[in-house]
Formats: structure tokens, sequence, C-alpha cells
């Protein structure tokens, strides 16, 4: 079988690209503790999945699906993994709390918190990154999240 055909994406289909990714991780333990809420949580997550995609297009590389994204993956090379306040802003991340609710960017920005300190510990820091991966339900097991790492 014949991987799917995996393009650079364009900032015009990001809209799509965070639509996909929020399905994806739809059900996911982090989604479901950033929005408890199911509502909450499908018309919100686009939101946190934007700027993510956008700090790979402005920092690193993204990469999704012809005719369509389905999928996508943020790649950051060894100089740009690390999300600096600059990045960040640029990308519009600062944005969370007023986009995503004070509270849920908040128990984001906490894993996150968490888990960064095991980053800088144990990975070398010449390494290339993926931020996020993932792959809409309704095209899973069709060989995108191969082709797309």
């Amino acid at each position: 079988m014949a991987l799917p055909e995996i393009v650079p994406l364009r900032e015009r289909d990001l809209p799509a690209a965070a639509a996909a990714l929020s399905r994806a991780f739809h059900d996911d333990p982090l989604q479901m503790y950033v929005f408890p809420d199911l509502v909450e949580r499908a018309t919100r997550s686009p939101a946190l999945f934007t700027p993510l995609l956008r700090y790979g297009l402005l920092f690193g590389e993204v990469l999704t699906t012809a005719g369509g994204p389905v999928g996508a993956v943020v790649w950051l090379g060894p100089a740009a993994w690390e999300v600096t306040p600059e990045r960040a802003k640029a990308a519009g991340l600062d944005e969370l709390p007023t986009v995503l609710g004070a509270a849920a960017a908040e128990r984001f920005l906490s894993v996150l918190a968490a888990i960064d300190p095991y980053h800088h510990r144990d990975v070398p820091p010449a390494h290339w990154y993926v931020m996020v991966v993932g792959v809409a339900p309704e095209a899973q097991g069709t060989g995108i999240g191969q082709a797309l790492l």
C-alpha cells in the first residue's frame, strides 16, 4: 500500500489542520483534563492547536496531507524546540488564556510546566522535536501517521 502524499501546511489550511488535530485528540487524556466538558472540548480545542501549528509554521516545519488536512505534524529543529516568550507571542501562545479560558489555559500550561524539566534533563540539546502529531479519527489506520513521521 502506498503511503499518502504529505505536503507542507499552507497558512490558509491552518484552521482545517487545527480542526483535524482537535478531532484526533478529542478523547486524549490531556485534552480531557484541559477541557473536562465534552462540548467545550469540541468547540475550544481547535483554538489550542492553532498556535501550536502557527509556531511550527514560524519556527519549524508543519506537514499535512495533500488535498486537505486530515492530519498534521509539527517538527521543530534543534534551534527551535525550546519555546521562548518571544516565539510564544509571535505564534499566539500568549493568547491561550483569552481563547481557551483562564482555567483551561492554566491546566494546559501546568502540564507543560511539569513535563519541561524532564525534556531538558533527558534529551540532548541538539535534537529534532515533534511538538504534536495527529490524524483525525476518520482517517486513522490509513498510513497517514506513518507518512507524517
